[in-house]
């Protein structure tokens, strides 16, 4: 991977804002993506997160997979997760796997 996958902006108060710079989320992509995700969130030690999804324009079981794991982290440290600027397509990915009711979802394009 030559170019960060992930921007993250810190503050003294959660929650902490992290922005996926990956236009994809899929087998290539979603592991080296959630494992720089989990070492931001360690190392700030801040469970509460905000995660724009404004640049991914699509997620396949990978990424469904790394937000479960991501958000059933978040839960251990009695945190949560919000997605924030979800796209369309991601949108309709975790509308029909039912994801929409487990995360916190923002998604402009669709109702949620």
């Amino acid at each position: 991977m030559t170019e960060s996958m992930l921007t993250a902006y810190a503050f003294a108060m959660p929650p902490l804002m992290l922005s996926i710079a990956a236009a994809e989320l899929d087998a290539a992509t979603a592991p080296p993506t959630f494992t720089r995700l989990r070492e931001v969130i360690d190392a700030a030690q801040q469970y509460e997160v905000q995660l724009d999804f404004g640049e991914v324009e699509f997620l396949d079981c990978a990424g469904i997979g790394g937000l479960i794991t991501l958000n059933n982290l978040l839960d251990s440290h009695a945190g949560g997760m919000v997605l924030t600027r979800v796209r369309p397509h991601p949108c309709r990915v975790l509308g029909l796997t039912d994801l929409l009711q487990a995360f916190a979802v923002q998604c402009p394009s669709c109702a949620s």
